[in-house]
């Protein structure tokens, strides 16, 4: 009794492992490196003896360190600034003045750039010296890699941070004596560490000046992984360094993203395992019988029965024998093939050349898609769910401002209309009365309204209006020392006076930019002096500049969606009343307006707002009050207390203090056009199965009108506004309604939406009225927290709801609140079956009598019971909705690249999410499902084919096949098929994607490439194709043949039928895949012969002898032929009879073509429907008798046909162009 030797047993499992190390050690080293690299990277650090600068390793720098950053260079640790070659003396700055511009891209994704402030105590002390030595314009680049520090402790609070001396060397660069004496009595106390990029707390304290202190927040830190921009030098002062920064305490282990196909394959390897179980179980217990039996019943046992053996440590023994041998059933090299076909598809998709952003316009033209996940190839071919961001993402993300409404003016004016009209719907286009300005390189304002700004120019509303855009502002401008090529700098004036500007908000950019052009200009901006240049007045040739204090800063955030800033006109009487000027979203601002203007500018401007929202417009409102200066002298000391403390109760009480009573200046309509391709991607998404939930921060018309224009929803759908109110229309009030709580009457609406879809009709044929909800964040944060125990909780009844909806518009959230729903959905999806239209019971099917007949509604026709949710954005607001989905999607764009670090898929453009789910994400599903199928299938086989020997052979694990050829049938006969086929096979061509986009739910989204009743069906089907293969051989060869030369018909049997199995599944025959299907079925021969050659090996000559039987060759067709013969019998009655959703959509799309009566098509006939244009050659020689290298390329009026069909006639060319039927 022997099975095979533990060498050959362990060999296949060492070969796994060595595999993943091979992979894992690669990975790990490129990481290596990287940390090497950067840790390596040249700082120059301050010498406490010498005065002098050093240059050190990163990973040297220390608390207390003092280091001279330079221009473009990146900032080794959280620091405070110094000095800068912005405040040193002859530079013209100052204390108050901005010391320094950092470029915190990599860290929060936004592309502006941020000012930061050197502590004036600090400015003071070093007033009087200078940097000797030569000049700083030599550039010490350190590495961008990312930082792994090693070596740092964890700081206590508080911390004394000094410099500490250091090794004497030549210095290139020095400081002055007096400002070294001055540095090193200079002391810091500052918070503990905190993830919190605003969360900074610190103080300075100079020693040698009376222990003067200041205190010191965000504004003076400068961040590690930072860079130093627009600035020449930088002296700066470390505080946290290596784990204990910002960056590294915010770089936490990501959510490890495990595909849907995955979580089902381990799923069933348990089922294999159990099996195996019982396997091991049988034969120990058979054996124990078969040694009873014969052995203790028998006065003359066999020899080979060891009738003194303890009973119970033989059955264990046996065991694990049986254990050795059937470990083939746990398919381990499963999970190796699938990580190869991953990559080799991930590369596939990122040569796609028709994902490559060919748009001139386009900030990142001429990027590919980047797959940054290598484990979710196939859950971009089961998204269900899609949830986009809207700026950015939907639109370009490049404001341009529309429309200035003044009280009592509306600029432009449109053509026929009276200057006092104020409301914006149905304006005509205005003529254009005077060309702007020539000067200008990038356009951020309507030629239109930047006509009529010049020509009112004198107009004191007007100019009061753009003073308040202009002050009310964080856009800094730049007149000399142009950026780097890496800063988003806008130029608006590249050869002209007019200043280049940089914001953070490409709205204020936008506002400021158009100011510039009817003739404010932002100057200059300081810490707290503002200059602007304003046109010359009425009657005048000469400008003027007006200089303004800017006393105190009431910062954006997205609670109070509003910006505020308290200045005084420096030109103006000393005791003149401050101006308080106010920017915000318009039902903000419009509240705060004062009770005696509320009436007529609050109507005025709200009828502004709605009118452009209507036309997908973003609105902002800009105000003003009058302060008076004993006031604002009192507001402003408790404002510096409060913020010095960080106190931020006091800080929101103060804000709410000082913005009241306010008198309306202006407001504005911005547009954000919408990316190209757009509304056609995303009704082919729909026509594909997927609910598309699109997540603004913007106000709910603006939302819903983008919502329209993109074909998220048509013009004839319902949208139902989830509002505490009741009526149709929107309501600022955050109260409840009389008689109503505000989760009753959502729960009314909620209810009423479900009766009335398809989800509450008792049939799915049953009329339906198509609705689209629509939501605000204070909505979705009662509905979150109504989430009732039993399950009939508001949340509940939401998500039944939402999955009914034609579209889900969410307004008003913020980031967290994003993450929320998309978090909440992905659980829902993984864990709930939909009771909506029946799942999957009432599915309609869209082929009813004529296989060219469509559904008209394929979206609704079929709603999964689990799903895959996908996230896109390109903001670092979208970061965590991002995380929280089964796929995020980053969008390179304006925003920085914080979304693109953060997501599992990298793109330039959302229209190429259309071709990469429906086409790569589809064929990625159905070849790897097909793949996980495959594999357990013929590992199953293998092992119940020597699993039926063992009652032969007395249950002693001595198998028919010999140990070599037991290994070689995974690692050479059935190793590469599998993985050929799941990377060349193209069960959907691009041209059948476009013309039918409902296969995409049909076979992905419904899951029809693997679940657990076809894995049943793959155990069936190996218990047959074994049971079949063995027996034949033991009834014809069994009774006279050794025991391997029965084994010689039965391995041949197993490897033939293994291979046609799979051949039957491939749907494009690739040269390599019949190259590798030829050298797998006929591998057995030259590996047997080989193994045979050995004299000292019980098999020498074996398989000569039997090659010379004909009766063996006989066995092995006969295997072969009785074991797939009811699988061919199935295939053969569902091609003739019975056909599948994928055969019946092939034979609509040729009877579309071939037909004379192309009506089936359910619509007009017009060739221009479809574009033919010729695909790239396929390098590898693609034989596809339905391609051939000719592509449909649907344009915009393709989705006209309901579910995105095409016209017969335009199919019938391509046809005709393959050869394939007649026009």
């Amino acid at each position: 009794r022997s099975a095979r030797c533990r060498t050959t047993s362990i060999f296949p499992l060492a070969f796994v492992l060595f595999a993943n190390f091979v992979k894992d050690g690669a990975e790990d080293l490129a990481r290596h490196r990287a940390d090497r690299r950067a840790n390596a990277s040249a700082v120059l650090r301050l010498s406490g003896d010498s005065a002098g600068f050093q240059q050190i390793r990163r990973e040297q720098v220390q608390r207390g360190d003092v280091v001279l950053l330079q221009r473009d260079g990146e900032v080794p640790a959280d620091c405070i600034v110094l000095s800068s070659s912005n405040t040193a003396p002859g530079t013209g700055g100052g204390p108050g003045a901005v010391a320094a511009w950092c470029d915190t891209a990599q860290l929060d994704g936004e592309s502006s750039l941020k000012p930061r402030y050197a502590p004036e105590l600090v400015a003071g002390v070093l007033a009087g010296s200078t940097l000797q030595g030569q000049d700083f314009a030599d550039k010490v680049a350190p590495d961008g890699a990312s930082l792994s520090p090693r070596d740092s402790r964890a700081l206590p609070l508080p911390v004394v941070a000094t410099t500490a001396p250091t090794a004497q060397t030549p210095p290139p660069r020095a400081l002055s004596a007096e400002a070294l004496q001055r540095l090193q009595h200079l002391r810091c106390y500052f918070s503990a560490p905190s993830p919190g990029f605003t969360d900074f707390r610190a103080a300075i304290r100079d020693l040698l000046g009376g222990s003067s202190e200041e205190a010191i927040g965000p504004p003076n830190l400068l961040l590690a992984h930072s860079y130093v921009r627009q600035t020449r030098w930088v002296l700066a002062l470390c505080l946290y360094v290596g784990p204990a920064t910002k960056a590294s305490l915010n770089n936490a282990e990501p959510r490890r993203k495990t595909s849907a196909l995955e979580r089902q394959t381990n799923e069933s390897v348990g089922v294999l395992l159990v099996l195996l179980v019982i396997e091991c179980l049988v034969g120990a217990t058979g054996e124990a019988q078969f040694r009873h039996r014969v052995g203790a019943d028998s006065k003359n046992p066999p020899p080979y029965i060891n009738t003194e053996a303890n009973g119970s440590s033989q059955t264990i023994w046996l065991i694990f024998t049986f254990m050795l041998i059937y470990q083939v059933m746990i398919p381990l090299a499963l999970y190796v093939s699938i990580e190869l076909v991953r990559m080799w598809q991930i590369l596939r998709i990122q040569r796609d050349d028709l994902l490559v952003d060919a748009d001139p316009d386009s900030p990142a033209m001429g990027s590919r898609v980047t797959i940054q996940s290598l484990n979710l190839n196939e859950d971009l071919g089961r998204i269900s769910f899609v949830f986009t961001d809207k700026t950015g993402t939907l639109t370009e993300n490049i404001m341009v401002l529309k429309f200035l409404a003044l009280p009592e003016l509306v600029l432009p004016v449109p053509v026929g209309a009276s200057p006092s009209r104020t409301g914006l719907a149905n304006s005509p286009v205005p003529e254009l009365g005077a060309e702007p300005s020539e000067k200008r390189a990038v356009l951020q304002a309507d030629p239109h309204l930047v006509a009529a700004m010049q020509r009112h120019r004198h107009d004191p509303r007007l100019h009061q209006a753009l003073l308040g855009l202009c002050l009310c502002s964080s856009v800094m401008p730049f007149d000399s020392d142009p950026p780097h090529h890496d800063e988003p700098v806008v130029d608006p004036a590249a050869s002209s006076d007019l200043p280049a500007f940089q914001a953070e908000s490409p709205d204020e950019l936008a506002l400021v930019q158009a100011a510039a052009e009817a003739g404010v200009v932002l100057a200059s901006r300081g810490a707290d002096r503002v200059c602007l240049r304003c046109c010359a007045a009425e009657g005048q040739s000469v400008e003027r500049d007006r200089n303004f204090a800017v006393l105190a800063v009431l910062p954006f955030s997205s609670d109070r969606r509003r910006m505020s800033v308290l200045i005084q006109d420096l030109d103006a009487a000393p005791t003149a009343d401050r101006l308080l000027f106010c920017k915000g979203a318009d039902d903000v601002v419009i509240s705060r307006l004062a009770p005696g203007a509320a009436g007529g500018q609050s109507d005025q401007m709200q009828l502004f707002a709605v009118d452009a929202a209507r036309q997908g417009l973003r609105t902002l409102v800009v105000a003003t009050r009058p302060v008076p200066a004993e006031m604002a002298a009192t507001w402003s000391v408790l404002w510096e207390v409060a913020r010095g403390e960080n106190d931020a109760q006091a800080m929101a009480r103060l804000a709410g203090e000082m913005e009241t009573d306010l008198t309306v200046l202006a407001a504005t309509a911005i547009e954000d056009k919408l990316q190209k391709g757009v509304p056609e991607t995303l009704a082919r998404l729909r026509a594909a199965g997927m609910r598309i939930a699109m997540l603004t921060g913007d106000k709910m018309e603006t939302a819903i009108d983008i919502a329209r224009s993109a074909s998220l929803v048509s013009y004839f759908t319902r949208v139902v506004l989830l509002e505490r109110e009741q009526g149709g229309s929107l309501s600022a009030n955050n109260g409840e309604t009389a008689g109503d709580h505000p989760s009753t009457f959502i729960r009314t609406q909620l209810q009423s939406c479900f009766m009335n879809s398809a989800a509450g009709k008792e049939s799915a044929d049953a009329n339906r009225q198509p609705f689209a909800l629509a939501l605000q964040g204070s909505t979705l944060d009662l509905i979150r927290r109504d989430n009732g125990d039993d399950g009939d909780g508001l949340a509940a009844l939401f998500w039944r709801v939402s999955a009914a909806a034609e579209a889900l518009v969410c307004a008003r959230l913020t980031p967290s609140q994003k993450a929320f729903l998309v978090e909440a959905t992905t659980r829902q999806l993984r864990t709930a079956q939909y009771p909506c239209e029946g799942a999957l019971a009432r599915r309609r099917y869209w082929a009813r009598g004529n296989p060219g007949q469509l559904d008209v509604d394929p979206p609704a026709s079929v709603l999964p019971a689990r799903g895959v949710t996908l996230a896109i954005g390109d903001g670092a607001n979208d970061v965590p909705m991002l995380l929280a989905a089964d796929i995020g999607v980053g969008i390179v764009g304006r925003e920085g690249s914080s979304a693109a670090r953060a997501a599992d898929v990298v793109m330039s453009r959302f229209s190429m999410l259309d071709r990469l789910l429906t086409f790569h994400g589809l064929n990625c599903y159905i070849r790897l499902g097909g793949m996980v199928r495959y594999m357990l299938y013929k590992n199953a086989m293998f092992v119940f084919v020597l699993f039926w020997y063992m009652p032969f052979n007395g249950y002693s694990g001595q198998t028919a096949i010999d140990e070599w050829n037991l290994i070689f049938y995974n690692l050479v006969y059935t190793a590469l098929p599998p993985i050929v086929v799941a990377v060349f096979d193209e069960p959907v061509s691009w041209a059948l994607s476009s013309w039918r986009p409902s296969l995409y739910a049909e076979l992905g989204v419904a899951g029809t490439a693997y679940n657990q009743p076809l894995f049943i069906l793959v155990v069936l089907e190996a218990l047959w194709e074994s049971t079949a293969i063995h027996f034949i051989a033991q009834l014809t060869v069994g009774m006279t043949a050794s025991v391997f030369e029965m084994g010689v018909p039965i391995m041949a049997g197993t490897v033939s039928a293994a291979t046609g199995h799979l051949a039957t599944e491939v749907h494009v025959w690739h040269r390599i895949t019949i190259a590798v299907f030829v050298f797998s079925a006929s591998a057995l021969i030259p590996c047997s012969v080989i193994i045979g050659l050995d004299p000292t090996n019980p098999l020498f000559g074996l398989y000569d002898n039997v090659a010379a039987m004909p009766v063996f060759w006989l066995v092995s067709a006969l295997t072969f032929t009785i074991a797939l013969l009811p699988r061919i019998v199935v295939l053969a009655l569902r091609v003739t009879a019975f056909p599948g959703i994928l055969q019946r959509a092939e034979e609509a799309m040729v009877v579309a073509a071939t037909s004379s009566s192309p009506s089936e098509l359910g619509g007009e006939v017009r060739p221009k429907d479809l574009a033919l244009t010729q695909a790239p050659a396929q390098k590898q020689g693609h034989v596809d008798d339905r391609g051939k290298g000719i592509e449909l390329v649907p344009p915009t009026s393709a989705v006209a046909h309901g579910d995105g069909g095409l016209s017969g006639v335009a199919l019938a060319v391509e046809l005709e162009e393959l050869g394939i039927g007649r026009v």
